[in-house]
């Protein structure tokens, strides 16, 4: 199990402010809770930050993996916001992949290229409801954008439904912005709505 979690939670300039001291309290917690045999960081984090992580959890002994006799199969997830690098990545995994992620906000005609590629290399792809005019907020939003690009993958790609993803941006639910405190309630209604005009969809949710 790892953890590689995010500096804490963006204030509303999309700054993360949680210092490396309070940021190892937390991951040491779960350390020590034997959760998790490596630890990491992501957004907000600096070099200080992972190494006050290293030095605080050097002395607990990692995860123990427990015995199973079956083994899980489970998807590689190729995760950039550069799809140069996606396709990289595409070129050296065997078998299916997801691809994460695609999404409409650099055209119409530019997710088709990349969906086309996606779809050559036989990787399932979480798509991201944004578009042109940029993210998806309401839920009018969300699910005009979803069900658009589900038509664009299922009429004019050859998207099986079973292989598209939606995320109607998950990321910005609780942000601890006061605007965004309608967000949880868009997304989970946006994510019903997209299920049941987007037939056979495995997920609505990344």
């Amino acid at each position: 199990m790892s953890a590689y979690p995010n500096a804490g939670l963006p204030n509303e300039f999309g700054e993360y402010d949680q210092t490396p001291h309070e940021m190892c309290g937390f991951v040491e917690e779960f350390a020590k809770s034997g959760f998790v045999n490596i630890l990491g960081g992501c957004c907000g984090t600096t070099p200080e930050h992972i190494r006050h992580i290293a030095e605080h959890v050097k002395n607990i002994p990692p995860r123990k993996v427990p015995k199973s006799r079956e083994i899980a199969k489970v998807p590689v997830m190729i995760d950039s916001s550069k799809f140069n690098v996606i396709e990289a990545g595409l070129k050296c995994v065997q078998g299916k992949c997801i691809v994460n992620s695609i999404s409409m906000k650099e055209g119409e005609a530019e997710f088709i290229r990349q969906a086309k590629l996606v779809r050559r290399y036989g990787a399932a792809a979480v798509v991201m409801a944004f578009d042109e005019k940029g993210q998806a907020d309401t839920i009018e939003r969300k699910v005009e954008i979803c069900e658009r690009a589900y038509k664009i993958l299922t009429q004019r790609v050859g998207f099986k439904p079973q292989d598209i993803i939606f995320d109607p941006n998950i990321f910005a639910v609780a942000t601890g912005i006061e605007e965004h405190n309608e967000y949880a309630i868009n997304f989970i209604e946006a994510t019903r709505q997209i299920k049941e005009r987007c037939p056979a969809l495995k997920s609505a949710a990344a």
